[in-house]
């Protein structure tokens, strides 16, 4: 039994190395769009990205450093962005990581990723329309992996921007509070 309980942890442990995934997308952001356009990428597991490219309708395109590393601690946000002198003017406070790479996101939608070079496979995609966040200054977030219109205008760039989910604050708080109640009961019977 742990022999097989090993196999599986070494396999999911395995499939997370490359862990990434688009997080928020602000496509079309007030006013002019030129330069100003950025992806969010999060890693839960840590990630390297040599050899990562993002991609878009109009092909693959090279990340290069701006702030940061290519290493992708576990649990953190990236920015990629088509300028970074316009991004970290409009979100001046940004300290994170921050990448850039030279792309120009569609106002009607498009597929968007992440790929990786050497092993050729798309490690996250997502298409997107323009149902919301069109041109108002938010951007579109994956929430619990549902993607919707950020709740905070110019969006939350390098962190997770809306901690409660649409079931409201009073569901959160007896979700967590049933959650603790468990944990302390789970504690008490060893």
């Amino acid at each position: 039994m742990k022999q097989i309980l090993f196999v599986i942890v070494a396999i999911l442990c395995t499939t997370q190395v490359l862990g990434l995934e688009v997080s928020e997308i602000m496509y079309n952001p007030a006013g002019t769009d030129s330069g100003r356009e950025w992806v969010e990428i999060y890693s839960p597991a840590g990630a390297n990205l040599s050899g990562i490219r993002f991609y878009d309708n109009e092909g693959t395109h090279v990340i290069n450093v701006v702030q940061g590393s290519l290493d992708m601690p576990p649990g953190s946000y990236a920015i990629i962005c088509d300028d970074e002198t316009l991004f970290l003017q409009d979100y001046p406070e940004y300290t994170g990581i921050l990448y850039s790479s030279y792309f120009s996101l569609s106002n009607i939608g498009e597929e968007i990723g992440l790929f990786n070079t050497s092993s050729t496979e798309i490690l996250d995609s997502v298409t997107y329309t323009n149902e919301y966040a069109n041109g108002n200054g938010f951007s579109l977030e994956k929430i619990y992996n549902q993607w919707l219109e950020s709740t905070i205008q110019g969006g939350t760039p390098g962190y997770f921007g809306d901690p409660v989910p649409e079931f409201g604050t009073a569901a959160f708080i007896i979700t967590l509070i049933g959650g603790i109640t468990c944990l302390s009961l789970l504690r008490r019977k060893k």
